[in-house]
């Protein structure tokens, strides 16, 4: 069992680049200026490891005209960045009643049900959480490029498909139990 908890959290928090970006935000002097920033806050060595991920232009309140240009890590497989970008609080709570699941498997298997459906009701969660934050960005931004709104939508949709997946585990560890105990 020790074997198989270290396993995942190996494969969960070892593999891949960390999800992070550098996001930029410039005032424009006129809004109809093209112009192209670079992610000067790397060393020169790391710049290639960057690549261009989206660029808004919005107006603040006082009327001056800001272009915010995000520039993301070109490696963004891998678990480990699922988890960040699934938004780390979800996810930890996810992986627990994962955790919890397989405990409950092993030591009381007709509580295996119940942890599975809480993990579809906080996966189920997390999405209605996600998506009012969408709509609120929505909302005050105004003209957003649908590349980001689908952006977000990914975003918000990693944390419900972690919570479907163990819920179709614990059906399964339940389907297993009652074929191997009748």
């Amino acid at each position: 069992m020790k074997r198989i908890l270290f396993f995942l959290c190996g494969l969960l928090f070892g593999l891949g680049a960390p999800a992070q970006e550098i996001v930029r935000t410039a005032p424009v002097v006129r809004p109809d200026t093209l112009f192209e920033t670079e992610p000067a806050d790397l060393p020169a060595d790391r710049e290639a490891d960057w690549r261009f991920s989206s660029q808004i232009t919005f107006t603040d309140a006082d009327g001056v005209v800001h272009v915010k240009t995000t520039y993301e890590p070109r490696n963004t497989k891998g678990p480990a960045n699922l988890f960040r970008e699934g938004g780390t609080g979800w996810m930890s709570v996810l992986t627990l009643l994962l955790v919890a699941l397989v405990l409950a498997a092993v030591k009381m298997p007709d509580r295996v049900r119940e942890i599975g459906a809480l993990a579809l009701c906080v996966g189920t969660l997390s999405l209605l959480v996600g998506l009012y934050g969408i709509s609120d960005v929505l909302r005050n931004v105004g003209d957003v490029p649908s590349t980001v709104v689908y952006g977000g939508l990914h975003v918000a949709l990693i944390a419900p498909l972690y919570g479907l997946g163990i819920w179709i585990l614990s059906l399964v560890i339940r389907l297993a139990r009652q074929i191997f105990n009748s």
